[in-house]
């Protein structure tokens, strides 16, 4: 777990798997593969992005004539609609009236699409309905990178939607936190930092959330502290799947003129171990002040 050598990397075939797995017949096909794994990745975590969807996870898959990705994301505040707009009974006069429907809530609010809308509507056969908005638009660019050459299976699955049986014990964990109230990032910020204690290989999502914030945020100092203290609190509680953690932050801070590094260590943090669990990630957010680099190790029990 040094500062040169990725943990990710060094672990492979002991308790890590490539996330990317393929065949190559001939020898002059492994830098294509991994030239269409690079661009399909680079653009799907960008597009997400740009809606304001954070990407936890990314698998992919090549089988014959077969693409087969696995996709799970965060969905923020500021992409997600209230309950209030999913109707909970719509009749329809047709099915042309139904259909339009259907299309129109998944593009306004994807975060209820497919099960969802099926336990939302009345009379709806949506279950081999292709998924609207964000989504489609993935498949149709992914259709021309491809050529049309590959069948494409796509798995979608949004983490902060089946957990709310976990939100109750929430408010009892975070009384300690009541001065961060005000701050507009402490309702999103308590609920990611939650699902990503629980889920494992979150150490993207937390870099994106650091990253997605840092934009936004002109006082870092006040941010990273909120994160520390929530962290701690949720890695002493039962239902976390972590050891420890370490955030690595690299730029100026609060807007000083010169570059300074902040480091939060939480937990047991092992250096040497290679049998230890370590998922690892990085990113570089860039706003008026300057560019900011980003890493995180998550120790996984």
């Amino acid at each position: 777990m040094s500062k040169k050598t990725n943990p990710v990397i060094y672990r492979l075939g002991i308790n890590k798997i490539w996330k990317t797995e393929f065949f190559e017949k001939k020898n002059h096909e492994l830098p294509l593969y991994i030239f269409k794994d690079l661009e399909i990745k680079s653009y799907i975590e960008r597009i997400l992005q740009n809606n304001e969807i954070l990407l936890h996870d990314y698998r992919q898959h090549y089988n014959n004539s077969t693409l087969n990705l696995y996709i799970s994301y965060f969905v923020t505040p500021e992409f997600v609609l209230t309950r209030k707009d999913v109707p909970k009974k719509v009749i329809f006069r047709n099915a042309n009236e139904q259909q339009k429907t259907i299309k129109k809530i998944i593009q306004t609010n994807p975060y209820y699409f497919s099960n969802s809308i099926n336990k939302k509507l009345n009379n709806s056969s949506i279950s081999n309905l292709k998924t609207e908005g964000v989504f489609d638009q993935i498949f149709k660019v992914l259709n021309l990178f491809i050529n049309d050459r590959l069948i494409i299976n796509i798995n979608f699955y949004c983490i902060n939607k089946n957990l709310y049986f976990l939100k109750p014990t929430k408010k009892k964990t975070f009384l300690s936190l009541q001065k961060f109230k005000s701050t507009f990032f402490f309702k999103e910020g308590i609920e990611l930092l939650f699902y990503i204690v629980y889920n494992k290989h979150s150490a993207n999502l937390l870099a994106k959330f650091i990253a997605f914030q840092f934009k936004k945020v002109k006082r870092h100092k006040f941010l990273l502290s909120f994160i520390k203290q929530a962290l701690i609190l949720l890695l002493n509680s039962n239902l976390t799947r972590l050891k420890g953690m370490k955030i690595t932050i690299k730029g100026r801070l609060n807007g000083v003129p010169r570059a300074k590094s902040k480091i939060i260590l939480i937990g047991d943090i092992p250096v040497q171990s290679i049998s230890i669990k370590i998922d690892y990630a990085q990113t570089v957010v860039h706003n008026s002040n300057g560019s900011y680099g980003i890493k995180v190790w998550l120790v996984e029990k």
